[in-house]
């Protein structure tokens, strides 16, 4: 299967104090370490969808496209939209969002693995539908109707029998919405290394 890799980074981190895709993890951006793992996926394309300059600047500096979002008040659906859009000559696309920096790159070889024309494919168990999702094209036109803050788990539990679910560690899909979420989970990584 071609598939392309769309990584969602047009949010607005209004819990975050400052643009919470540039907060540094020891000494790479979180937006960095997403992009990095990115380029390493076996896709046909990679692009990022933002908002920020300084976003664009970071994933052109990757070899990433750029995919414009003038609306991103529009919420994450928008992102989608924009996204399939981008993609409709694939076969299938992998979502992945900018903020779930414990996320294993071998997790994500591991979804496109099982990507075939038939399933959804996600990480999680079948009562919880996690990101990064990847959707072949017969769900494009189901995506495209996407609206509002609600993402593409909307389509995967209407197809809950067309879901296949790859395992992960949990912490891999902890996205860090807030400063302190984020200040204490590396607190908490710190203080296992200490004896």
């Amino acid at each position: 299967m071609k598939n392309s890799l769309v990584i969602l980074a047009a949010g607005n981190s209004s819990r975050f104090p400052e643009h919470k895709l540039l907060y540094k993890i020891n000494t790479t951006c979180m937006l960095e370490i997403a992009l990095q793992k990115g380029k390493q996926l076996p896709v046909s394309k990679r692009y990022v969808v933002a908002q920020h300059e300084q976003v664009k600047k970071l994933a052109l500096s990757y070899g990433y496209e750029i995919i414009h979002n003038k609306h991103p008040e529009k919420g994450i659906s928008h992102s989608i939209v924009l996204g399939v859009n981008s993609c409709k000559k694939d076969d299938g696309i992998l979502f992945m969002v900018a903020d779930q920096p414990l996320l294993k790159e071998t997790t994500l070889q591991n979804i496109l693995e099982k990507a075939d024309e038939k399933h959804i494919v996600c990480v999680g168990n079948h009562d919880n539908f996690q990101n990064p999702m990847l959707f072949p094209k017969r769900y494009y036109e189901e995506l495209l109707q996407l609206q509002g803050d609600k993402g593409a788990k909307k389509i995967a539990y209407v197809h809950k029998e067309n879901v296949i679910c790859v395992p992960c560690e949990k912490d891999e899909v902890f996205d860090f919405d807030t400063k302190k979420e984020l200040q204490q989970f590396m607190m908490e990584d710190l203080n296992k290394d200490k004896c």
